[in-house]
C-alpha cells in the first residue's frame, strides 16, 4: 500500500500511478508493506496510518496522536484489535497513545476522578489608593 505525495490518496492499489492524480510513484510517496495477518481494508489503513507516523525521527505531536485516535474511530477499530495492530506493528512509540480508552478523557490524560484535584486561588490585585 503506498500513499501518493502529490494528492495524498492511499488506495491505489498495486499500480505504479496514482489512480486520482496520475502522478507516478516516487521516493517521496511514502510506501509500506501490509502484513498478511491483516486483512480487514479499515485494519490495514489503520497499520499503514500507524506506520506513517511512527517513520519520522520525533515523537508524535499530540495533534498527530489525535487525528491517528479518530482515525481509529471512524474505521471503527475496537481498542482490544487496535493494540494488536500496534504489535503487529512493531512500533517504539507508547503503546497508550495509539487507540482509545474508556478510561481517559483526552489525550493520555487520567479521567478527572482519577486526578487529584488541585485548586487553584486567582490572585488578588491590590490597586493602590493614588490610583483611585
Amino acid at each position: 500500500m503506498w500513499e501518493c505525495c502529490q494528492c495524498l490518496n492511499v488506495k491505489t492499489g498495486n499500480s505504479d500511478y496514482c489512480e486520482v492524480c496520475g502522478h507516478n510513484k516516487c521516493s517521496a510517496c511514502f510506501e509500506t508493506q501490509i502484513p498478511d495477518s491483516i486483512t480487514n481494508e479499515n485494519e490495514q489503513l489503520y497499520y499503514f496510518e500507524l506506520k506513517k507516523l511512527a517513520k519520522s525521527d520525533r515523537p508524535p505531536s499530540p495533534v498527530e496522536l489525535a487525528s491517528l485516535k479518530t482515525f481509529q474511530k471512524e474505521l471503527d477499530i475496537s481498542i482490544k484489535r487496535a493494540k494488536e495492530i500496534v504489535k503487529i506493528s512493531d512500533v517504539k512509540i507508547a503503546v497508550r497513545s495509539f487507540y482509545f480508552d474508556k478510561n481517559t478523557s483526552s489525550i493520555g490524560e487520567p479521567k478527572i476522578s482519577d486526578k487529584k484535584i488541585i485548586k487553584k486561588k486567582t490572585p488578588k490585585i491590590k490597586i493602590p489608593k493614588e490610583a483611585t
